[in-house]
């Protein structure tokens, strides 16, 4: 039962980073800051670099855009998103449109993608910020 368990806390987190490498690809370029903040988040969720290589490596044109049960770890993808938007200082067309993409698959208002483009327009903000902003989401934007 354990072995269960640990393969589906593994696939989220395999699923959850595929997410981040089909935004940080969607302009047709993964640059070094991406990878970067690609293994941080991997590795602070438990990945270990060979996991992080062999996702890297996979062609994800074909991959479907996953989407977290829980509305608290769907906003907690979306701030990662986000981070991976600004890494590079370019907010480009194809992420923000990937990103309402994501918005609609994740049955939150559109309307969201404008205001998490403010939030993260100065880098990520703080964690007491960000929790108002979940609160927010939950009452304002949720379908």
């Amino acid at each position: 039962m354990t072995a269960f368990f640990e393969h589906q806390r593994s696939s989220y987190r395999k699923n959850y980073i595929r997410n981040l490498i089909m935004l940080a690809a969607s302009d047709g370029n993964l640059n070094e800051g991406e990878r970067y903040l690609i293994y941080s988040i991997g590795k602070s969720r438990g990945l270990k670099d060979w996991q992080l290589e062999n996702l890297l490596a996979e062609d994800i044109r074909e991959s479907e855009v996953f989407v977290p049960e829980t509305l608290d770890n769907r906003m907690n993808l979306l701030y990662d998103l986000m981070r991976m938007v600004y890494v590079d200082g370019i907010v480009d067309n194809q992420e923000v449109e990937l990103i309402k993409q994501i918005i609609a698959k994740f049955r939150l208002r559109q309307q969201l993608a404008d205001h998490l483009i403010d939030l993260f327009r100065y880098g990520a903000p703080p964690d007491g910020e960000w929790k108002e902003f979940v609160e927010h989401v939950n009452t304002a934007f949720v379908r």
